[in-house]
This record gives structure tokens, C-alpha cells and sequence, in this order.
């Protein structure tokens, strides 16, 4: 694998492959590529589906296909931290793959409907250089905006982008190089204070049992 990795979250309906679909160059077979769990189904894009095996990544990819970017959809079904260190370990495999971005899609009627989202938003947004906030309407804009609002007041770097329908998507926004996450798992190790390792990273730290000590919940798994 080569090219420049991008991670997605995305809650139900949040229109996460209709969005990062648009990166797509339909003149281009190899401008894209999706890496998908099995519960998001199929798409027309080129994708394959990745399987989970023991913490790791696993997926069959066409000798030729070579793609410049990659988008690994995580699935709602495993836990958040396990694909976290599920992707650093990909990137210590594939040594000339670059990691991207890392991107939440929330679709904004669950932000109105649920009230149990706190802790899982926290842990993604943790980890996220971007959310993106999709169907939002004069019902739950209120909600979108006290989380806007609230990682704002945490003086999180992140951007929020609010996608709007039959308006164009800000996707080179989105998609920009420019890292914005408070996590520094995936910074260069020279780069990082003793403190900053994955080990030490506060949502994938782990007791002397072997427990995470801050877990993130799965609210929207079907198992």
C-alpha cells in the first residue's frame, strides 16, 4: 500500500460514503479507495471489505490496484481504541502509507433523540481532526451547537463543519493535510514527549489488568 490513509467514524445515517465519496475521480479508477466493515454494505465505489482478526486489519486488495488515498471506515460494532491501535499497527506495516486525517460524521438527529452519546463523543473527538455534523434541522440545531460550542470552550483544536444539504461539500476543507487532533498516537516518535506514547495516550491507556481506563462505549452497535 501506498498514498495517504484517511480514518472515518461515523454514526448511523450520517452519510459518510455519499460524502467522501466526492473524492472519487471517476476518470480515475485509482484516485480512491474505500476500506469498509461489512454492516456499512456495498458501494459503487472501488472498495474491498476489511475483516477484524485478532486486534488487526485484514483485507484483500487487486495487485493492481494503487490508489493515492485510502479511507478506512471503522465499524460501530468493535471497540473505538481496538482500531486505533488496529491502524498503528497497519502503519507499521505498510511503511509507505501516510496517515490522514481523521474524520467524525455525526448525523445530527441523534445529537436530538439520544441522550447517552457524551462519553462516545468525547473519545472521538479525541481522536478527530474534523466532525462533520449531516441532516441537521431546526429540531436538533440546538444540540449541534452546544457540541460545537462545547469542544470550542475545550479549546480543541478540531474543525466542525455543518454540511448542509444541496450546497456543495467543503471537501478539500475536510480533507486537508493540516492535522488538527489533540491525540499524538500517530505523530513521528521524534516528535513526541515521553508522555505521548500510544501506551500513555488517555483513551487507549490500560490498568495493570488489562482494562482500559477510560473506555469508550459502542451506543450504536447492533451485537
Amino acid at each position: 500500500m501506498n498514498g495517504l490513509l484517511y480514518l472515518a467514524i461515523g454514526s448511523p445515517n450520517s452519510s459518510i460514503l455519499e460524502i467522501l465519496g466526492q473524492a472519487f475521480d471517476e476518470g480515475n479508477p485509482d484516485s480512491a479507495y474505500f476500506l469498509l466493515p461489512k454492516e456499512l454494505g456495498s458501494t459503487d465505489y472501488p472498495f474491498s471489505y476489511w475483516s477484524w482478526n485478532g486486534n488487526t486489519f485484514e483485507f484483500q486488495i487487486s495487485d493492481d490496484r494503487m490508489p493515492k488515498e485510502w479511507f478506512l471506515l471503522f465499524s460501530n460494532n468493535i471497540d473505538l481504541a481496538d482500531q486505533i491501535e488496529g491502524v498503528v499497527g497497519l502503519l507499521e506495516k505498510e511503511k509507505k502509507l501516510s496517515i490522514g486525517r481523521i474524520l467524525l460524521f455525526i448525523n445530527s438527529q441523534v445529537l436530538f433523540e439520544r441522550g447517552d452519546l457524551l462519553e462516545w463523543m468525547n473519545g472521538c473527538a479525541h481522536f478527530a481532526d474534523a466532525i462533520c455534523y449531516t441532516n441537521r434541522n431546526n429540531e436538533n440545531g440546538k444540540k449541534v451547537a452546544e457540541c460545537v460550542d462545547k469542544y470550542k470552550s475545550f479549546h480543541y483544536p478540531l474543525e466542525n463543519f455543518i454540511l448542509k444539504k444541496n450546497k456543495p461539500v467543503p471537501l478539500s476543507q475536510i480533507l486537508s493535510t493540516t492535522t488538527r487532533r489533540i491525540s499524538h498516537i500517530f505523530d513521528p516518535p521524534d516528535l513526541l514527549e515521553e508522555n505521548e506514547s500510544v501506551q500513555s495516550d488517555p483513551f487507549l491507556e490500560r490498568n495493570s489488568m488489562g482494562k482500559r481506563i477510560r473506555p469508550i462505549p459502542l451506543p450504536f452497535s447492533n451485537h
